[in-house]
């Protein structure tokens, strides 16, 4: 791996504000006279819609007519549509990423920019993000666990009690609100599309910035309040299956090899006993879009390492991935089974409801499938104790291989059963997914 040079220019601050829009007709308006009241004055403000049902680009052409407005013609999510401002932003020295229902305090600009000037190695630079109430902390830069792989903002949802008043080096920060350096932007190409519509693509932007050299930060005195999620529900299904599709693909992305696996096999177990028929689902639906694409993470996995491989070891690895991802699914699928029998279907998703009804008769079948052996039983006094005890013997010894026999022949046709159910519940998540690119289903969030 080349390590990227990470001067950068600041003889020229020309800063352009990128800002994806989806449902935003309640909170734009806010956020662009916060933005346009910021000193330096941004060179220019590039609002990206993708395609907002409501009337959002209405009101940013009505109220502020110098912002930029590009549209989309069908929802593609966070990724896409920013990467369509950063685009339009090619003659910035520094692109400032922001969501629709951020609202900058006065200085935030400048103090990102400062940022830059400090830190000669910086290429992301992070804000201190407040919920709307001004008190409760939202983001103080983010970290990753292991090897669960759930991310983690400092300060979340906690009083800022000075604690977070110092800038440092942080895993990753927030694509709420983030400050991108024209070197960064230039060496990284802009978010990866491929690692979902909503989540991670910011931490997997910080992850390989900092892999090619570039500092990413979190800045005190940068600051602004945000509304979270106005884009999707709180617990929205899809937003399950986006939050675990792009955790697993930032893991096989940007990970180690020993720290991959290590993930999976903790996500093997804990898909086996969540006790939510959703997130069961949405997990196992995460692991089967994940194995579609694994030959691109793979090469972007490779792309990212910075020593020689091995072919052979490698593909062995790369069918050990696959393999913990199909183990993973195929485990929630059967908790999922087994949550329906004992839960009932009465809130399962509409895309699942049909195979999730015949759940229970399956395993009704796998319990009924192992035969019993029976013992043979005479009324007759005396002798029929005698008869009972000699045919049961005998029964046994006659009766038992065949009887062992004909349950593994049981068990095998109803594991098969089983696989055919879940191979209708892999076509039920592929019309879910042609669903969610059509805009037949709840669209990808924009939202951090």
């Amino acid at each position: 791996m080349v390590e990227a040079r990470v001067t950068v220019n600041m003889t020229s601050k020309r800063i352009s504000v990128v800002i994806p829009v989806y449902r935003g007709e309640a909170f734009i308006e806010a956020c662009l006279a916060s933005v346009t009241a910021q000193a330096p004055v941004p060179s220019e403000i590039i609002t990206v819609d993708d395609a907002s049902p409501d009337a959002s680009a209405q009101r940013i052409t009505e109220r502020f007519p110098q912002v930029r407005l590009l549209r989309n013609d069908t929802n593609h999510g966070f990724a896409y549509t920013v990467n369509i401002g950063l685009r339009a932003a090619r003659d910035a020295d520094f692109v400032f990423v922001l969501n629709q229902d951020a609202v900058l305090n006065a200085g935030c600009l400048e103090a990102l920019l400062d940022s830059f000037a400090t830190y000669p190695a910086l290429g992301i630079a992070g804000c201190k993000i407040f919920y709307p109430d001004g008190h409760t902390m939202q983001h103080a830069g983010a970290f990753v666990d292991r090897p669960s792989a759930f991310s983690h903002h400092y300060g979340y949802q906690q009083a800022d009690d000075g604690r977070w008043g110092e800038d440092r080096s942080v895993e990753y920060v927030t694509g709420a609100a983030m400050l991108i350096s024209r070197a960064a932007l230039d060496t990284l190409g802009g978010f990866d599309e491929s690692i979902s519509p909503m989540y991670y693509e910011d931490v997997d932007l910080c992850f390989s910035a900092r892999k090619l050299g570039f500092d990413v930060r979190y800045v005190s005195k940068a600051i602004l309040t945000h509304q979270e999620s106005t884009t999707q529900p709180t617990n929205s299904y899809f937003g399950m299956v986006n939050f675990f599709t792009g955790r697993l693909s930032f893991v096989l992305k940007q990970w180690s090899k020993q720290d991959i696996l290590a993930c999976l096999d903790e996500e093997r177990t804990a898909v086996a006993i969540s006790p939510s028929l959703d997130e069961t689902l949405a997990r196992s639906r995460a692991c089967a879009r994940v194995m579609n694409k694994i030959g691109r993470l793979r090469a972007t996995h490779a792309a990212s390492c910075s020593h020689p491989i091995d072919a052979q070891s490698d593909d062995a690895f790369w069918r050990s991935v696959v393999e913990r991802l199909r183990d993973a699914r195929n485990a929630g699928l059967r908790h999922m089974f087994a949550l329906v029998r004992d839960q009932g279907a009465d809130d399962v998703d509409i895309h699942t409801s049909g195979v999730m009804d015949r759940a229970a008769t399956r395993a009704d079948l796998r319990r009924q499938g192992t035969l019993k052996e029976f013992n043979f039983v005479s009324k007759a006094p005396i002798v029929g104790a005698i008869r009972s005890a000699l045919h049961g013997i005998a029964g046994r010894w006659a009766l038992r291989y065949v009887v062992h026999q004909q349950s593994e022949v049981n068990q095998t046709l109803i594991a098969a059963i089983e696989g055919l159910e879940m191979q209708l519940l892999e076509l039920t998540f592929a019309l879910g997914e042609r669903a969610d690119r059509t805009g037949q289903s709840e669209p990808p969030a924009l939202s951090r």
